[in-house]
């Protein structure tokens, strides 16, 4: 590493260390502060901890037949199978009448007891809106909205009567024991079998396994050059340094494997939840960050995309993390707020395609701020003036210049509507207007049928139910509704405008073969979680305020039984509900498990039709690390990206199409290695290897030699 990197992280470390020191309140002196930042530095560890240990054993235990935490499967499989019942009970007809009429007595009891219209229309709005629930399940969408507008109306009325004077608190050390058990359950439920389920392997999990492999070897610097390691060959596509270096240290702790690769992408998705904490908690209180966390932790869609060793999930911390900076800066006026949200905003491109919407957003807040709150810009202006030479400086080091960082990175012309036409969606170079009006009408209403209705076929969300939990979408509408009309509050705001930002990328691109939606959508999950916690903070607030004796426990029980319910269901949606399969996905897997339990020192030709090869490149080459070199190169076939032709005998395998069989041949006969191989599925190639080499020499495989029928294994 060179000297300038060291300094670089020298300084970063700094920087850090120095923010950190701003973002603690004044104490009454040097000691006091010392003493908080040691307390909030070993609160933080604890709670970092939890999932780690997590990590830890799912890497010890995967491997065998029941998986990661396998000995936790007759508890899963219980939880399963009671999330089956209640989610199948709770979005049946018969539910709504048990709903009601609990619902109704719960009600009598708030308003003898509590005498609360605040407490009472809450209680409204969560009944009404779980009431929907059935309405959802047979697809009955016009009582669902008419239900799910009253309960919307219920949470506005609550908000409107809600007591100004302040509830009861939740203490700090209750509210590190919840966070903690939201953490507990978030790892368990993001490491259970994960090295076995989902069952694929993604050729973008091939990629980001790559990256950490290359920073472990030292073959990619990541600190010299902040461009270096998005505009780089290596099979179309990218891993931020966010990711691929702490991978490079779990490779080197606990060993190249889908699990360890897996198992960070969880790690971070847990996480997750203490960052919605500390971003809900910034306008609600503790009471309501603990509220969100737990949503956040239940929703099934962002319990896949920790499922899987992709760094998108990053992209939702990111959000996050920027929005509570500029939220604690707009009411601490703290500069290393402003400038590390500068960081985040100027960084935006390190976080896939939906990290570029965090622009608008942040401009836009900080509008809203100067327009509704008088005196802002005067007193907020040294933070705002540090929040653009921020940004500045990071789109100048990121080698591209302003202007070029302020248009946006990636090559997303050619797939943005307006330069599609006709009815296959043909790439055109100009512009097409017309034809863009109708994609944008179809985009929109694919879209909403994947977040209310059904979702797609797409490998990252293989549950055929809706994006958002089916029992939680009418609390996030009820939320909305609130956010809504209390617009003028910057955490909804800030919610609202991820909600009509984040719908962009997947409204305004054209569909990847109808599988973009859970990627492009990632940034909804954000303001789901924080509208979704809207109904059930509003109930705490205006119920403890002045809690009795006897609603307490009352409180206390509803409360478990919420948290029961959706867990279950949870559970059931994660692990239970109807899968589609996904065979070329599955078959690039088994190629690569293939390779690695059948190489032992063989050189192997795998004759393939027509196809983009790097797609299985990127698969074998991080299954079987280390046993077989990396394909940092495209194949003269391949995919049409940048890269250099593909070097046949340098490493362990490599791709041959029927039309180049002959060329093959005469390669091994002239510099094979001592023993080589072909493998194929086409019954037709037997005859023409038989003239090569003879009756006989071509072997059909067992059954546990997938997935090629055909081998042939050369002297």
């Amino acid at each position: 590493m060179s000297w300038g990197a060291r300094l670089l992280i020298v300084a970063a470390g700094i920087g850090c260390a120095a923010a950190g020191w701003r973002l603690l309140p004044p104490e009454s002196g040097l000691a006091d502060r010392l003493r908080a930042a040691v307390k909030r530095s070993v609160q933080a560890l604890f709670l970092a901890a939890v999932p780690f240990l997590v990590y830890a054993l799912a890497v010890a235990s995967a491997g065998d037949e029941a998986g990661a935490l396998g000995f936790l499967r007759p508890l899963v499989d219980s939880a399963v199978r009671s999330g089956e019942a209640v989610f199948s009970y709770l979005t049946s007809p018969s539910a709504q009448i048990a709903i009601i009429a609990g619902g109704a007595a719960i009600l009598a009891l708030i308003l003898f007891f509590c005498r609360r219209a605040a407490t009472a229309f809450s209680w409204i709005a969560i009944t009404t809106a779980l009431f929907s629930s059935s309405f959802l399940a047979r697809k009955e969408f016009g009582a669902f909205w008419i239900i799910v507008g009253a309960a919307g109306a219920a949470a506005v009325a609550a908000t409107i009567l809600q007591p100004k004077s302040e509830g009861r608190e939740l203490s700090r050390r209750r509210t590190g024991i919840i966070l903690a058990l939201v953490l507990l359950f978030a790892a368990l439920i993001n490491y259970y079998r994960l090295d076995l389920d989902p069952r694929p392997f993604l050729d973008y999990e091939g990629t980001t396994g790559l990256s950490g492999i290359e920073v472990m070897e030292g073959n990619r610097d990541y600190i010299g050059i902040l461009w270096s390691f998005i505009d780089r060959p290596i099979m179309n596509t990218y891993s931020v340094p966010f990711f691929a270096i702490p991978l490079a240290f779990l490779f080197r702790l606990f060993g190249v494997s889908v699990i360890t690769l897996r198992g960070l992408a969880a790690f971070f998705g847990a996480l997750t939840t203490v960052f919605a904490y500390a971003l809900v908690s910034e306008r609600r209180g503790r009471a309501g960050g603990v509220i969100a966390a737990a949503i956040l932790a239940l929703c099934p869609w962002h319990i896949i995309f920790s499922r899987v060793g992709l760094s998108l999930v990053l992209s939702t911390i990111h959000v996050i993390a920027v929005g509570w900076l500029l939220l604690r800066a707009f009411r601490t006026r703290s500069l290393a707020c402003y400038a590390l949200a500068g960081i985040g905003i100027g960084s935006y491109w390190l976080f896939y395609i939906v990290g570029k919407m965090i622009i608008p957003v942040a401009g836009l807040l900080i509008i809203h701020r100067a327009v509704l709150q008088k005196g802002f810009l005067r007193r907020h202006w040294p933070g705002i003036l540090v929040l653009a030479a921020t940004v500045v400086i990071i789109a100048q080091l990121s080698g591209l210049g302003v202007w070029s960082w302020l248009v946006g990175v990636g090559r997303q012309g050619p797939n943005m509507i307006w330069q599609r036409r006709g009815p296959d969606w043909e790439v055109t170079q100009q512009p097409e207007l017309k034809w863009a009006f109708s994609y944008l009408a179809v985009n929109l209403q694919r879209t909403f049928r994947y977040l209310f209705i059904a979702s797609h076929s797409e490998f990252l969300f293989p549950s055929r139910l809706a994006l958002f939990h089916p029992l939680v979408i009418a609390f996030a509408l009820a939320g909305a509704a609130v956010a809504v009309w209390k617009w003028k509050e910057d955490l909804n705001f800030f919610s609202l405008l991820l909600v009509f930002f984040g719908l962009l990328p997947q409204v305004l691109l054209a569909p990847f073969l109808d599988k973009a939606a859970p990627r492009h959508l990632m940034l909804l999950i954000i303001p789901f979680t924080v509208f979704a916690a809207r109904p059930f903070t509003i109930l705490f607030d205006s119920a403890s305020a002045g809690l009795s004796r006897f609603c307490r426990p009352a409180a206390g029980f509803i409360t478990a039984a919420f948290i029961a319910i959706f867990t279950l269901a949870t559970y059931y949606i994660t692990f239970a509900t109807p899968r589609r399969p996904h065979k070329v996905v599955e078959s690039r897997r088994d190629r690569a498990e293939f390779i690695r339990d059948n190489l032992d020192q063989r050189y192997f030709y795998i004759v393939i039709g027509p196809g983009p090869l790097y797609l299985h490149n990127r698969i074998i080459d991080f299954i079987t690390y280390p046993l077989v070199g990396g394909l940092h190169y495209h194949l003269e076939w391949d995919f049409p990206m940048r890269g250099t032709p593909g070097r046949a005998h340098e490493t362990g395998y490599a791709y041959v199409h029927p039309r180049d069989l002959e060329i093959a041949l005469a390669k091994v006969r002239e510099k094979a290695p001592g023993t080589t191989g072909f493998v194929f599925k086409d019954g037709s190639l037997v005859e023409r290897f038989e003239e090569a080499f003879g009756p006989g020499a071509i072997v059909k495989k067992r059954e546990d030699l997938k997935p090629w029928p055909y081998y042939i294994c050369l002297p």
